[in-house]
């Protein structure tokens, strides 16, 4: 690995590549006024407090956000519509969110993410008609947009090169094992709120105060963004001229488009999980809180085992497989003859799709220069929220109309398609050892 800059030639362009950057990164980290605990700096740790609050949040979102859209008199089809309002407005705003990441540094656009986000979930349940839930989804799309442009670029920014692969499975890890949380107090918050207040279990007053429980959770964890350091990228000779340019836009495409099919299984699915246990299986709120919060405390194992899997068998292979092997347990997702086979197949699932993502954000975060973390950020969720659009709306109406088990068939052919996608890229891109390396 080469010395810092003064080995370059400034007569020469300069392109800025891991082996040229990392140790710039490197001195820097290492510098005595970084203090470090249990092996990470301070930024670190204050990011995962955000991620702690981040994903208590989407706990209460993925359990009671469906469950309140039926229980205000809309049908699946509207649940549908809400998803891809946030999936298109987030594809949207990436773009800006990829500019800010650039030019005005992570700080700045976490702190955006998390405004927008806790404004817009506040908003989603405070009034139920169409119009104001269809533009508090907009709001949120914007904070979704932010926080997952941001989410690798702050990784990286963070830590040092021996550390990112296990800081993006930690965070992960974090990220899924607070949904977990969530989802079981979102499963069963409802009903004490009905017994103290006397009313309905399963009204709408009920899932709204809940809901905003989960919001607050959400303020909580923001608040060590306010300390977080500016995350400002260096200025590089001969730079990438325009704002949405990559230097590898083959090794960029070859990995998102994969990504990108396999996110339509999310859309396939994803917004409906709770109405689809309760529709299906007659599951009350609690049990589609334990079921889903157990399918998030499974993803939290798959983060941590994340960054192992991609050092034994490298990331791209890694990601492929994973998603291979999630695709039969989508298929018996959906077509399981009662509840616990559902949900143990949903808890595999879970381990194995949320082990896949850390390491094809962080794979895709290491092939690319300081400069150009928010553009590929951006353009990975960019291609990820259109692919849940496009899912999630068919879904709602085969949901509607024909069956609830539809949507898993083609959410397993989809993963299918991803994995075989990934390696069909692993024949095509050198395969390395991520992030550890």
């Amino acid at each position: 690995m080469p010395e810092p800059a003064h080995h370059i030639d400034a007569s020469e362009p300069v392109r800025i590549t891991r082996d040229m950057e990392t140790p710039i990164n490197a001195s820097r980290a290492s510098a005595p006024r970084q203090r470090v605990f249990l092996g990470y700096r301070p930024d670190a740790w204050r990011y995962l407090a955000y991620s702690f609050g981040s994903g208590l949040s989407e706990g209460f979102l993925q359990v009671l956000l469906g469950l309140y859209i039926l229980s205000i008199g809309y049908q699946e089809s509207f649940v549908a519509t809400q998803g891809v309002v946030v999936a298109l407005g987030s594809a949207a705003f990436s773009l800006l969110a990829g500019v800010v990441v650039d030019r005005l540094g992570t700080k700045v656009s976490l702190l955006l993410a998390a405004g927008l986000n806790i404004l817009g979930r506040f908003l989603l349940v405070a009034e139920p008609s169409q119009p104001a839930i269809l533009g508090a989804s907009f709001v949120l799309s914007a904070g979704v947009a932010f926080y997952w442009v941001s989410q690798g670029a702050v990784l990286a920014q963070v830590s040092t090169p021996d550390q990112r692969a296990r800081l993006f499975g930690l965070n992960w890890a974090v990220l899924v094992a607070a949904s977990f949380v969530g989802g079981l107090l979102a499963g069963w918050l409802p009903g004490v709120i009905g017994g103290v207040v006397a009313i309905n279990a399963e009204s709408s007053a009920a899932y709204r105060y809940s809901f905003w429980i989960g919001v607050i959770a959400l303020l909580l964890g923001a608040l060590p963004l306010l300390r977080l350091g500016t995350g400002k990228p260096e200025k590089v000779a001969h730079a990438t001229s325009s704002w949405w340019r990559v230097s590898e836009p083959r090794t960029v495409a070859r990995l998102i488009i994969p990504i990108a099919a396999s996110a339509l299984a999310i859309g396939f699915t994803a917004p409906f999980m709770s109405i689809f246990l309760q529709g299906t299986y007659d599951a009350s709120t609690r049990s589609i809180g334990i079921a889903l919060g157990v399918f998030s405390l499974a993803g939290a194992v798959g983060g941590l085992l994340s960054p192992r899997l991609a050092a034994r068998f490298g990331a791209v292979r890694t990601v492929s497989g994973l998603l291979v092997l999630s695709a039969p347990l989508m298929l018996l997702t959906g077509y399981a003859p009662a509840l616990g086979v559902a949900s143990v197949a949903l808890w595999g699932r879970g381990l194995l799709a949320n082990a896949a993502w850390p390491i094809a954000l962080g794979y895709l975060i290491e092939s690319t220069g300081e400069r150009e973390r928010g553009r590929v950020s951006a353009l990975m969720n960019i291609s990820f929220e259109l692919s849940l659009a496009v899912a999630a709306l068919p879904a709602g109406l085969l949901m509607e109309r024909v069956d609830y088990r539809l949507p898993y068939l083609l959410a397993a052919s989809a993963l299918l398609l991803g994995g075989l996608g990934f390696a069909y890229a692993s024949r095509r891109t050198a395969i390395t050892r991520p992030a550890t390396a």
